[in-house]
């Protein structure tokens, strides 16, 4: 009886340990925020708040600007696109139409830029590609004789170019220039004003004009066929949220493997004079605020920048 009682005792005690494991296991699981089973295992993020002014809103590299989102010309640094055109095999990859007036472009979209251009032309011999416009003040936009009114153009932003072809004086042609359509997300940057969206951007026969957003934004543009301001409306509409965990944040994953490689969220802006807007932000990964000239941050997660956070 003793031997019984003793195995009893031994059998209730493992069966109590086993149940106090799987509830551990299952509220573990119930407080990772906005998890899903496509997400890294060590991908739990700890929020922190930090504030933004209601100026920021219009800074940052998802801005949206058109005929109803005018931009409002914040202090942004510009560089000259040929800061970074480097000589491949002897050859300049891209042609500028004027060396001693290069167009600009904010530093990392013409960093971008230029090692999209250079890898075109490494897999193609090409060097016909024209970088023809970029940046515009306001007063040249003006000057311009341009079709959208000084303001309302993306070129303000720094973050918009467009390209061509010398040998035909033209934009870029489809299906000669595929591998720049097909591969410009992979570089952070989407086509502008797709053919089939000028009802919502509000410009036509401007295919050749590429916009930087970065790569996971990009990817998921490109990936789903939207243009900017459906992806700032989907953001807007459907993953919106005030404190990191109370919203499902958009995931993204860029390489196609099943793995969340960003996960994006908007937070709307305080519009009140003088007031500022609290963002939830992780400080266990990298991450990025941007704008969106229209009324809130977007906020990008990048899951493969694990920070040491306690």
């Amino acid at each position: 009886m003793t031997l019984l009682a003793l195995c009893a005792v031994v059998l209730l005690l493992a069966i109590t340990g086993l149940i106090f494991l799987i509830c551990h296991i299952a509220v573990s699981v119930q407080n990772r925020p906005d998890q899903d089973e496509n997400t890294p295992p060590d991908a739990q993020i700890k929020y922190e708040l930090v504030s933004r002014s209601y100026s920021e809103i219009y800074l940052g590299d998802l801005i949206v600007v058109n005929n109803s989102h005018i931009y409002t010309f914040p202090t942004v640094s510009m560089e000259n696109v040929t800061n970074y055109r480097e000589r491949v095999d002897g050859t300049l990859p891209y042609l500028i139409p004027n060396i001693n007036d290069p167009p600009q472009m904010q530093s990392e979209a013409a960093r971008q830029l230029s090692a999209m251009l250079t890898q075109y032309y490494r897999l193609s011999g090409d060097d016909n590609l024209v970088v023809y416009d970029a940046y515009r003040t306001e007063e040249e936009q003006a000057d311009g004789n341009y079709s959208v009114a000084a303001g309302y153009s993306e070129h303000h932003t720094g973050l918009l170019v467009a390209l061509s072809d010398s040998t035909t004086s033209s934009g870029l042609d489809a299906a000669t220039y595929s591998w720049i359509y097909s591969n410009c997300q992979n570089y952070g940057f989407i086509q502008r004003y797709p053919s089939g969206k000028t009802g919502i951007t509000g410009v036509s026969n401007y295919t050749e004009a590429f916009r930087y957003v970065g790569v996971a934004h990009a990817s998921y543009i490109t990936a789903n066929q939207l243009c900017l301001e459906e992806y700032v409306d989907l953001l807007r509409n459907n993953h919106t949220s005030a404190n990191g965990t109370d919203g499902a944040h958009l995931r993204i994953d860029i390489n196609g493997d099943g793995n969340t490689d960003y996960e994006v969220y908007y937070v709307p802006g305080n519009n009140q004079p003088n007031a500022l807007t609290t963002v939830p932000v992780p400080k266990n990964f990298g991450y990025t605020i941007s704008g969106d000239n229209i009324g809130g941050f977007i906020v990008t997660v990048d899951l493969n920048a694990p920070i040491n956070a306690a």
